[in-house]
Order: C-alpha cells, then structure tokens, then sequence
C-alpha cells in the first residue's frame, strides 16, 4: 500500500487534456464521484455521512442523496445540511434505525426517514390484504417529485381515456415533501383544466393514509427505487404497482411481481389501467403476486436491495 509520505499531491488528466490536482485521496474521491454522477446521473447513497455528506452536498451534479445514519455524528451532520437552505433539498430520505437515541435529531425535519432494515415492521405482511370488493376499486394514487412531474401529463392523457360506468377513475396525488413547490403548481393546472373531480392534491403525507391499501394501484413513476418503504408496503398490502420506468428486478414487468410496466404510450397505459380496475380475476392474481414479491424484500436491508438493483441492471 502507498503511504500519503509518498506523494504530496495527486494529479489527474483526463482524454480532454484537462487537468486537475488534488491535495488528498479524499478530494480525489469526490471528484471522481462527481464526475461519474455526471454522466450517470442518479440518487447517491451515502454510508457514514459524517465523514463526506458536506463535500458530497456541495457538487452540483449530485442533486439526491440518501444518507445512511448509523450514530450520533451522522445525524448531526445530516442535520447540519438540512439547516441549510440551499442544500436542503438535495436529501431526499434518511436511512436510520428509529428506535435510536439519535433519531430524535432528526425527528422533525419533514424528510421521509426509512428504518436501517427496510421494512423492518411497516412493511410486515397483513395477517389479510384488503380484497377487491373491500378496496376503492376506481382510486389510483401515486408519489411525485420534481424529478417524476412529467409523467403528470402523461397521466392526465391516460386518465382521459378511461372510464369506468361512466365515471372516470380518480388519482390522488401525495408528495415527498409536504411544502414542495410543485404542489401548488399541480394544483393551479388542475384547477385550469378543471379536472377537480378527476384529480385530487393531498396535504397528507402517504404513511397517514389508508391509501397504499385501499387503493386499486400505486403509481411509483421509476421503479428503481425499490428500497423504498412505500414500495414495499403496498406490496405488502396487495396493492398493484404501476410503473413508467426502471428495470423490476430482472425484467419481470408483466404483473408476475405484482408490478406493471407501462411504455410511454397513452393508450396503453390507459388500457392497462382500465383493465386493472375492471377485471377482478386479473387484478386478483398481480394482488396476489404482490403479496408473495413482498414476503422475501421486507427483511432485506437496504443496501442488500440496492444491490440486487445494480445487479439486475448490469
């Protein structure tokens, strides 16, 4: 191993003939995650945020980051970034153990926290999933971002385009921050449009809702993020998941995972989603299937999740 007596700087040249020095292994380290974010761009998880989380929050191409926090100094440190305004908003969920001391750092700062053991008990597997006759068979509802906002559009053509005995199907719309910008903005679209009846904007966060499991579907515009909680407890719950983007754990996109892919066109989309909320039989089975995809994730950890993700990708 090269001892740090060895050199005094490190000196990087890339195909372009630009040049870059940098006075440790650290430096070095955040320049080139920079740089491959850049090119690759995505949410970054970040184990043991104390030591990097304010290096990492200041690159301009890393705009998600997830920190693992696994003592005191991670909270404060994470903490520290969402005291800052202009940084705030590159965080967008926190993995820690809630039953820790520290948690109570970060109890109130109205970023979704995911237990360090995904699933650890939200997640449990009902002793019943609520059947097709107990659920609100015409109500989709679904999580949206800055990231995911044009699939809005996508879905309003979609939505158009079914009916149900006359009646349209309803969506319901929550988001990941409760005072997210993008709230209003919807809002005043569907107002424009007239699409109240349609369309409803939630003020509550999904975990205070019945929604994950009186729902007839869950819209996870990408569903690469599958070590997300709420993911998983709509699987749980037997709650057919829609998705836009992402690659389900191995290809598997036609309802055997109780997971539904949808391309970019309209019509299908709308024909998926009129057939989900129509046929019993069949939304019965991608119920079913869900229940059984959730039964093995929920005691995954989060890194174990993420690693089957990077693998299915490759």
């Amino acid at each position: 191993m090269t001892s740090k007596a060895q050199f005094d700087k490190i000196s990087y040249l890339d195909r372009a003939g630009q040049t870059a020095e940098f006075a440790n292994w650290m430096a070095f380290a955040t320049f080139a995650l920079g740089r491959t974010v850049q090119n690759t761009p995505g949410e970054v998880i970040v184990d043991h945020p104390a030591t990097s989380l304010d290096e990492l929050v200041k690159l301009t191409a890393i705009t998600r980051l997830t920190p693992v926090v696994r003592n005191e100094h991670d909270a404060q440190a994470v903490k520290q970034v969402l005291e800052q305004p202009d940084l705030r908003s590159k965080i967008v969920q926190i993995v820690i153990d809630p039953k820790a001391d520290y948690a109570t750092l970060l109890a109130d700062v109205g970023i979704q926290l995911l237990p360090i053991a995904a699933g650890d008990d939200s997640v449990d597997q009902p002793a019943t999933a609520p059947e097709w006759d107990d659920r609100q068979a015409e109500q989709l509802a679904l999580i949206i971002d800055d990231q995911h906002a044009p699939n809005f559009e996508q879905l309003i053509g979609a939505l158009s385009l079914v009916r149900v005995k006359a009646e349209q199907v309803k969506l319901t719309f929550f988001f990941q921050r409760p005072d997210s910008p993008l709230k209003q903005q919807l809002q005043q679209q569907v107002n424009q449009l007239g699409l109240n009846q349609l369309i409803r904007i939630q003020d509550e966060v999904i975990q205070e809702t019945s929604a994950l499991e009186q729902s007839a579907a869950f819209i996870v515009p990408d569903i690469a993020n599958l070590k997300d909680d709420n993911v998983l407890t709509a699987l749980a719950h037997g709650t057919p998941i829609i998705t836009f983007t992402g690659d389900p754990l191995g290809g598997a996109d036609k309802g055997e995972l109780g997971i539904l892919k949808a391309n970019q066109d309209t019509f299908e989309l709308a024909g998926l989603i009129q057939r989900l909320i129509t046929d019993k039989d069949w939304w019965t089975q991608i119920s079913q299937n869900a229940q059984k995809t959730a039964k093995p994730l929920r005691r995954l950890t989060v890194w174990e999740l993420w690693r089957m993700k990077l693998v299915t990708a490759g």
